[in-house]
């Protein structure tokens, strides 16, 4: 009788440890996800940085211009207005730093689940340690 139990402990123990096993594995992928997700967004964040250093540098060389003024639409360049261009340029601009701000919610709720799934994987491992 005693026998036919321990057996049976064994085989639900082996049963938990793939259970947990699988489980980790899961963990592990979702942090690999979500590793993603940060270097994603830190390289969107890097480009619209770059968007806005070039919006700057175009809104600096129309304030020493004074000549005709052309902008790319696609591959062909047409004559604007230098009020118009400066208007747009400062809408572009201001599109992309409300962006950044949605952008950085984004990345902290992201980081923040990062973390705390981290630390539930280094506590399941120490557990098993133990």
């Amino acid at each position: 009788m005693d026998l036919k139990k321990n057996k049976e402990q064994q085989t639900n123990d082996k049963n938990t440890n793939v259970e947990e096993k699988n489980k980790l594995k899961e963990d592990f992928i979702a942090l690999q996800k979500y590793e993603k997700m940060l270097q994603n967004i830190i390289y969107t964040n890097e480009r619209m940085n770059i968007d806005i250093k070039s919006i700057d540098i175009a809104l600096s060389q129309l304030k020493t211009k004074q000549k005709e003024i052309f902008r790319f639409y696609g591959p062909i360049l047409i004559k604007k207005n230098q009020n118009k261009i400066k208007k747009e340029l400062e809408n572009e601009k201001q599109e992309i730093l409300e962006k950044q701000i949605s952008i950085k919610k984004q990345q902290d709720i992201i980081k923040k689940a990062y973390i705390n799934l981290r630390e539930k994987i280094i506590a399941k491992q120490k557990q098993s340690v133990e």
